[in-house]
């Protein structure tokens, strides 16, 4: 049922008395106005006890109203089938003669879960080690500043990095010399890797200034792209981060195997780069499905840990579906507006 809003008016007739004003004293003009709104029940039309009129201008009124709660909706809410999980183990083995394939379904999907726990826990190790801080091979035993290099590999960069890369960091109180990015039990550098060092230096660096970093151009493999490196001032927890997003390649680009990079402030920010790390982030952790096939970024979520929550969503999803099973469908409504009727699906 539509509402309707009466509105009775008293209007000042201003024609007839300019008509009779000889003199042009003509100065004011009124209206009077009562608003109601009213609904169509049954036979009679009956004030509405939802509605009020808030605002009222000229031919038009606002009101506020709770009569359209359920108005414009197609779907009325069926209430779930209750399920008794105490009935069905006591009825275990009649349930099971009479529907034995959700039993098999579920030994199934256990099974295949703890089968393909055993690469994913494989790969956890491998997670660990790879985002292990690991000392540089040129660290000195008497330095006493300690600094973390996070340096990140972009995607579609090599897949085995020949050449070797070096790094130099410039701060204002000091500069390191010229370092070597390597360690003695690690392969790093790989597309789409995080690889973590750990650099010593005799000398406090202070507020970083600049980075440059550039490797041999040897091996096979030799081109390099590189996303970002982040340092990170293991004494007072300040951290760097140096955007780059560009190959470091006599092939691609400019062909120069160097770069020296800034730390990121908002007044110097490369936008592709951040956009492009937001998006691999969205994929490759926040994606359950995505993060346990690859997992370039450091993350205490593991992939066993995301297995287990998909299998988690799966079953929940299934007993949800059980209990809004054989569910009568709702029928379709049509809504009148004006000359236009329309029908929801």
């Amino acid at each position: 049922m539509d509402p309707l809003v009466l509105k009775l008016s008293c209007q000042d007739d201003v024609a007839r008395r300019r008509r009779r004003d000889l003199f042009g004293f003509l100065g004011h003009q009124y209206r009077i106005q009562i608003l109601s709104i009213v609904f169509l029940a049954q036979n009679s039309w009956d004030k509405s006890s939802e509605s009020k009129i808030s605002k009222a201008a000229g031919n038009n009124a606002v009101f506020r109203s709770t009569f359209f709660g359920t108005f414009g909706s197609d779907a009325i809410f069926s209430p779930p089938y209750p399920i008794d999980f105490r009935d069905i183990f006591l009825n275990f083995l009649e349930r099971l003669e009479s529907t034995p394939q959700v039993l098999a379904t579920d030994v199934f999907v256990i099974l295949f879960v703890i089968i393909l726990v055993i690469p994913l826990r494989r790969a956890d190790m491998k997670d660990k080690f790879k985002w292990e801080y690991l000392p540089l091979i040129d660290n000195e035993p008497d330095d006493t500043f300690q600094y973390g290099i996070a340096v990140f590999t972009a995607i579609g960069s090599s897949k085995h990095l020949t050449s070797t890369v070096y790094i130099t960091i410039e701060g204002e109180d000091g500069t390191t010399s010229t370092r070597v990015l390597k360690t003695d039990y690690r392969e790093n550098f790989q597309s789409g890797t995080c690889c973590n060092f750990l650099l010593t230096s005799r000398e406090c660096l202070g507020q970083l200034k600049s980075l440059t970093v550039w490797h041999d151009n040897k091996g096979k493999n030799p081109d390099w792209k590189l996303s970002k490196i982040v340092v990170t001032d293991l004494a007072s927890q300040d951290r760097f981060a140096f955007l780059c997003g560009d190959w470091l390649s006599v092939k691609y680009n400019d062909g120069k195997t160097y770069r020296t990079l800034v730390p990121v402030t908002p007044q110097v920010i490369n936008g592709e780069v951040v956009f492009t790390e937001l998006c691999l982030r969205g994929f490759f952790d926040d994606h359950l499905w995505f993060s346990i096939s690859k997992r370039p970024n450091y993350s205490r979520f593991t992939r066993v840990q995301r297995l287990w929550s998909l299998v988690s969503l799966l079953f929940l999803s299934m007993v949800t579906s059980a209990m809004w099973y054989n569910s009568e469908p709702s029928e379709e409504k049509q809504v009148a507006t004006g000359n236009h009727m329309l029908q929801t699906t």
